[in-house]
This record gives C-alpha cells, structure tokens and sequence, in this order.
C-alpha cells in the first residue's frame, strides 16, 4: 500500500486499479460467460469501480464452486 501512496494512488481507487488487473487475467472463454451472463456483468449498470470489480469476484466465486462441485461428482 506504501508502493501506491508513493505513486499517489489512493485507497478510493484502488478497486479501479483492481478490477482491471484482475479482469485481465481471466481466460478468454470464462470472459465471453461472464458477458451472456446478465447478472453477472451487469453491463452498464454502475459506473463505480469497486461495484464492478464485487460483480467480478462474485462471478469468480460462483464459477469456482460450480467447477468444485463437477470436480467432486466425478471424483477428481
């Protein structure tokens, strides 16, 4: 958080920062889910940062317990 201050990025933008970070390390497949999925994009909706980058780690949460939940019914 030092690094940043020193850069003067300040803790209210931090999830702008965030959001595009992660967003970017998404693979391409699971990005085209996310954008027919409605309520996990809501594109458009909101214009703040830290309200886009929630959605995204809700919809990262939700895939990674679908994907543990398949793992599991076939013994992986």
């Amino acid at each position: 958080m030092k690094a940043l201050e020193s850069i003067q990025m300040t803790y209210d933008k931090y999830p702008a920062m965030l959001f595009s970070l992660v967003e970017s390390c998404i693979p391409e497949e699971m990005l085209s889910v996310r954008l027919r999925n409605p309520t996990s994009s809501m594109k458009g909706t909101t214009d703040k940062h830290s309200d886009k980058l929630n959605l995204l780690l809700s919809f990262l949460r939700s895939e990674a317990e679908e994907e543990e939940i398949s793992m599991s019914r076939v013994g992986l």
